[in-house]
């Protein structure tokens, strides 16, 4: 306690002997110089009035009941409002932890008859002096919070009883005034120190064991219960109880002179389940109650009365016609191949091994960084577990539909007209952006556009923007951050070109809504997470900061984007310049100047001899023209004009989009998901290695394999973009390159122990018509180092002669930095799963006025 603490010496009769005081309660006793007397009493009080006699008396009064009584308690009630009971009495949970019965109650006198406690707080305690000598004493190494709870145990332990007098009542607030910020922090290490005080000593012993590591599980939970505010407690606690830990075991020599009864026998007086949970769900309604009020005040009730639901608006009818317009895409087979994409691995513990930073098999092998997007490929492929291949399928055909609803959600952000929202949304599924992802098959662009409309959705809830911006309590708030955090974490992993915008575009949210900022200022912690790592690689390791934008995936030129069927809507956008709310839509329309400058820089932009694709800028543009075509229909009131504004919309927007979108193509096919002959699918395992050969009109390139081939995850933006010095840097290529070179000059030379050496046991020469692919194969067929395997649906393959697989070298997929990224995001995870709604409180209490330790 900051404030000093007074401990009065009274006889029976209430005669006040004398008084000492001390900076703590064990200081303030042993000032007091007291001698052992069944008939004086000590009275504690760390408030700075002295209390009454009257308040003396009716203390005295319940004592000369009892001779049995040792320890008694007055009724705490707030100072603000004497009629709010703060405390009265103290327990423990079912887990150990401290718990106040009573609190935060009016005080209809519906606790008067209350009387024997597990134990009662230091604040006004009274305690008979020979009981404090028989208990062991005040303990001084105990934390302020669990320190009176351990005497009053004690005392009970000796026999005695420990009981409220409810008819006595002191003025108090508890410890949340006089700790302040450090209240979570005392509550999280009182609650350790009493189970190391009191748990039997084998179940001490493995508690103070697993400290360290159950306080990074509690984070977890703590993140479940959406309470973030909890874990630098948490964090805090297990490491001061580890620093600690010789003085909490020496605590538990202090004991009664005699022990009469064990805490276990004291089972009735503690709380129950029921209780912890009660107290959970009432101060949930209570924060509850507490946004309500205020979103009521904002008059958010009245503009959502009438609103339509997904289903009342008929969503899903929708979905599923869009899911029929997008029959091209149907996955009729495991995985697409082709365009942009490849297949993913069918494994996911090679999804999982490929994300992070952590042994990647490219070439020769190297330990670095990879693309963060594979992040996305491992939670798409867990998505389909029984077949990872499948996930990618699905979502080419289901975008459509899937950004429908996204942009549906988001859209109420501005209006609350059905058809508004519908038609927009109808849209937005066939802007030209996803059209042409869909038909290349970019996959990184698909996802921007699907999630991009939900992070917009997220941030506004979690910022309490737009006409239902607010979340309703502190745990849908925090659950909204979460969201944010992991929507924003896909967005700028899939497009990282959009980093830069998207960050200037949140920090003026955050500055905008100044009294959520300590909120928002967790959303791009996923993504710094997940992009760090990678971005120091880039920088530090290959000095090209500017590749950093470069999108993931398999590298390909991007056509032009065909806005010019998306000219309806951008009129109807330009006319919310004119409506009343012109604020908006000229802030509005600054973002979309900003995405077209982006979109254009970005598209002139090499990475590799590969321009940049401006699909995700476009696909930004378009979310944002769709939000002023809103503005804009929003303001249509009289019938005849909404009339012709549905119209306008269905013609000159809807249908040319959509015109557009069913005239296209796709580039690509569904393919049984594998990317080597059947051969190379038996030697996936072992330490194997394929060389690929493209022929050229100068040439041939090389490509050094793995044996089970180049799925999708194994794509390397670092390593394209530094092949040409790793193969300076590494003689490896060289050599392989020598030997290949000699293979297809047809010289004679024996290269065996050369291919044999880098374990590459096959060479593949993909299906062409040129004179050079039917060079390189007659010279290999020609090479006594090399026999054929056959003509396979993926080109020629030549087997090196004599060579025999073995197993392949274990590289651990774990990292520090992708346990990390892994913790984050699971922490996020569990932040993001929206709370059960508070259910009807029994009883309304907290351990401190202000706070409380979770239990339940």
């Amino acid at each position: 306690m900051e404030s000093s603490v007074t401990a009065s010496v009274v006889s029976s009769d209430g005669q006040r002997i004398r008084v000492a005081s001390g900076s703590n309660v064990a200081e303030a006793l042993h000032n007091a110089n007291i001698e052992p007397d069944p008939n004086t009493w000590v009275w504690l009080n760390s408030s700075p009035e002295q209390y009454s006699d009257e308040i003396l008396n009716s203390l005295l009064e319940v004592a000369e009941r009892s001779p049995s009584l040792g320890v008694i308690g007055p009724k705490q009630v707030s100072t603000r409002n004497p009629r709010v009971i703060t405390q009265l009495g103290l327990t423990l949970t079912p887990l150990g932890d401290a718990f106040s019965p009573v609190s935060n109650q009016l005080d209809q006198s519906q606790h008067d008859a209350l009387s024997d406690v597990l134990a009662v707080g230091a604040e006004g305690m009274f305690i008979r002096t020979d009981v404090l000598a028989i208990a062991g004493g005040w303990s001084d190494s105990s934390p302020v919070l669990a320190a009176d709870l351990d005497f009053c145990i004690r005392a009970r332990m000796a026999g005695f009883r420990v009981a409220v007098a409810p008819g006595a009542k002191i003025s108090s607030d508890g410890q949340a005034s006089a700790l302040g910020k450090r209240l979570k922090i005392e509550q999280r290490k009182a609650a350790i120190a009493l189970r190391l005080r009191f748990a039997p000593l084998w179940l001490a012993i493995a508690y103070a064991l697993a400290l360290l590591p159950l306080s990074v599980l509690r984070v977890f939970y703590r993140l479940a219960q959406k309470r973030p505010d909890r874990i630098l407690s948490e964090l805090y606690g297990g490491v001061w109880a580890v620093a600690t830990i010789g003085a909490r075991f020496a605590s538990r020599a202090v004991r009664p002179m005699l022990v009469v009864t064990r805490l276990r026998a004291m089972k009735g007086l503690r709380a129950s389940w029921e209780q912890v949970r009660s107290e959970s769900r009432s101060r949930a309604e209570q924060d509850e109650q507490a946004h309500n009020l205020a979103a009521f005040e904002r008059g958010e009730f009245e503009e959502v009365a009438n609103a339509k639901t997904f289903t009342a608006s008929f969503g899903w009818l929708w979905m599923l016609l869009l899911l029929a317009l997008s029959w091209q895409y149907f996955p009729g087979n495991a995985a697409p191949t082709g365009g942009a994409i490849l297949p993913l691995s069918n494994s996911l513990g090679d999804l999982l091994a490929r994300a992070g930073a952590s042994w990647q098999p490219i070439g020769t092998g190297v330990f670095a960084p990879s693309d963060p997007f594979n992040w996305v490929l491992l939670a798409l492929g867990s998505a389909t577990f029984w077949m990872p291949q499948l996930a990618i399928g699905i979502l080419l055909f289901a975008a459509r539909a899937l950004a429908f609803a996204a942009a549906w959600r988001v859209i109420g952000l501005l209006t609350q007209k059905a058809w508004v929202r519908s038609a927009l949304a109808f849209a937005y599924a066939f802007w030209p952006s996803l059209t042409s992802a869909l038909n290349e098959a970019r996959l990184p662009a698909v996802v921007v556009s699907i999630v991009l409309p939900l992070l917009v959705l997220s941030v506004a809830r979690a910022a309490g923007i737009g006409r239902r911006g607010s979340a309703r309590s502190d745990r849908q708030t925090w659950s909204w951050v979460a969201a944010s955090g992991l929507t924003y974490a896909v967005v700028g992993v899939s497009a990282p070109s959009l980093i830069p915008l998207t960050l200037l575009v949140l920090a003026i949210a955050a500055f905008g809504k100044i009294r959520r900022f300590l909120y928002l200022l967790w959303i791009p912690l996923p993504l710094a997470a997940l992009f760090v790592p990678y971005a120091m690689h880039f920088v530090v390791t290959l000095n090209q900061p500017l590749s950093l934008l470069a999108d993931p995936g398999v590298p390909a030129q991007t056509d032009a984007v065909p806005l010019l069927f998306a000219s309806g809507l951008a009129v109807l956008a330009l006319a919310a310049v004119v409506t009343r709310r012109w604020i908006a839509a000229l802030s509005f329309w600054f973002i979309a100047a900003l995405l077209i400058v982006a979109a254009w820089a970005f598209h002139e932009t090499s990475f590799g001899g590969i321009s940049g694709n401006p699909e995700p800028f476009v696909s930004a543009l378009g979310l944002v023209i769709v939000l002023l075509a809103a503005l804009a229909l929003e303001q249509v009131k009289l019938i005849w004009l909404t009339r012709l504004a549905a119209a306008f919309v269905a013609l000159a927007g809807i249908a040319p989009l959509s015109y557009q979108a069913l005239i296209s193509s796709p580039a690509w096919v569904a393919s049984d998901g594998r990317v080597v002959p059947w051969l190379l699918e038996v030697e996936a395992r072992t330490d194997a290695t394929l060389l690929v050969l493209q022929p050229s009109d100068k040439g041939f390139s090389m490509q050094w394999l793995a044996a089970r081939g180049l799925h999708l995850e194994d794509q390397s933006t670092a390593y394209r973009l530094s092949v040409a010095t790793q193969v300076e840097a590494n003689p490896e290529y060289t050599e392989v390159s020598a030997a290949v070179a000699n293979l297809a000059s047809a010289n004679g030379q024996d290269v065996s122990e050369t291919l044999d050496k880098y374990r590459i046991g096959y060479l593949l020469l993909p299906s062409s018509e040129s004179a050079k692919a039917a060079e390189l194969a007659t010279a290999f067929d020609a090479s006594p180092v090399l026999e054929s395997a056959g003509v396979t649906s993926f080109g020629h393959l030549w087997r090196l002669v004599g060579f025999e697989s073995g197993e392949a070298e274990k590289h651990s997929v774990w990292s520090v930095t992708k346990a990390v990224q892994l913790s984050v995001l699971l922490g996020f995870v569990l932040l993001a799963i929206p709370a059960r709604k508070a259910g009807k409180a029994k009883v309304d209490s907290e351990i401190f006025v202000g706070e409380s330790e979770d239990n339940s």
